[in-house]
């Protein structure tokens, strides 16, 4: 779903604030690693740097843990994302039930006024029926 396909004005700032927090926090995070990388050069000569880099993937592993918090922040998110689709399909559900029910309503309206209009049209028939016959019987009678 794109922020364009999404009708109210109001619901489509919080979809964008969303979805630019979630980039801007997501954009953060990513380039944290990348920093703790190039603060601690790695090369294995020595069984001294070996135990450096353990130290520094250790500690890379503790700062990946950090990310719990993240994950949650991303379900909860996510869960509130759902909630929120849920609310606008509701929204276009209850929508398109009125429409249903409208156009009902005027198939109705329209049916009544066709009938109305074929009972009409079949009484000027019968009419125009007996003044024909009527007309072809004192024709007859004055012919006689």
């Amino acid at each position: 779903m794109a922020v364009r396909d999404i009708k109210g004005e109001h619901d489509r700032w919080i979809v964008a604030g969303l979805a630019t927090f979630l980039l801007v926090i997501s954009g953060l995070f990513a380039f944290l690693p990348l920093i703790a990388l190039r603060s601690a050069y790695i090369s294995l000569k020595t069984p001294a740097d070996v135990e450096r880099v353990r130290s520094t993937l250790g500690q890379l592993g503790a700062y990946g843990d950090m990310f719990g918090a993240l994950n949650c922040l991303f379900s909860g998110s996510a869960l509130i994302g759902v909630v929120y689709a849920v609310i606008l399909q509701r929204r276009e559900l209850h929508h398109q039930q009125e429409q249903i029910e409208q156009s009902r309503c005027d198939r109705d309206t329209a049916e009544k006024a066709r009938d109305a209009e074929l009972k009409e049209a079949a009484a000027w028939q019968r009419r125009t029926a007996l003044i024909q016959a009527t007309s072809f019987l004192v024709q007859a009678q004055a012919s006689r």
